[in-house]
């Protein structure tokens, strides 16, 4: 009789322990219930940019992607930010656009959490043409002509020139774009822009 107390008692506590067993938590990702389980939602971590730094010439676009942590996060929503929209925008979906010269960080935010992520955008001004003050001249033997160069724009953020001479027997000229006439004869001098690769061309005639 006894032994058949014990065991009416083992039953009864055994049931009360699975009616109430509280929730089990593992890794704040699944709780767990005698005979059920139930997934809860899994907290934003962090979230990283495919870039942290890229350089666009005005006009151009660029594409930014965001990771939010962990792979599995409920709410990977995000908002994405310019800190200079006169340089550079960004679409909701991360799509960048060069504006105007000079820098902006772009910052993609996470919804839960507000986690971020930048990347710095520096925005240079892309060469479009170069004149001279001349183009043409008549100099005597073993005289000198300046010819300047004029790159456009004038935002332009490389400004760098190479010279040459089509004939360096009859007229040579330096990197600073002075000419000196050798011998009579006809050469054309060039100026080319370092960005972009644009001429401008003078015909100088040595007399």
């Amino acid at each position: 009789m006894k032994s058949k107390k014990i065991l009416a008692l083992v039953v009864f506590i055994a049931v009360a322990l699975m009616v109430v067993q509280p929730y089990t938590i593992f890794q704040n990702k699944v709780l767990t219930f005698p005979g059920t389980v139930i997934v809860s939602s899994a907290s934003t971590s962090g979230v990283s940019i495919s870039k942290t730094a890229a350089t666009l010439k005005v006009g151009l676009t660029l594409q930014l992607t965001a990771t939010v942590k962990p792979a599995d996060a409920t709410d990977k929503t995000v908002k994405w930010t310019t800190s200079n929209a006169k340089v550079a925008t960004v679409t909701s979906a991360g799509k960048v656009t060069a504006k105007g010269k000079g820098s902006a960080k772009i910052t993609v935010t996470t919804t839960s959490g507000s986690y971020k992520a930048s990347c710095t955008v520096t925005v240079v001004q892309p060469v479009t043409s170069v004149k001279l003050n001349k183009a043409t001249a008549s100099i005597l033997k073993g005289k000198t002509l300046k010819l300047l160069a004029t790159v456009l724009p004038t935002t332009a953020s490389n400004k760098k020139v190479t010279w040459k001479s089509s004939s360096t027997a009859i007229a040579t000229v330096n990197t600073t774009g002075t000419v000196t006439a050798k011998k009579k004869g006809i050469a054309t001098i060039t100026v080319t822009t370092v960005d972009g690769k644009k001429t401008a061309k003078c015909k100088v005639t040595v007399k």
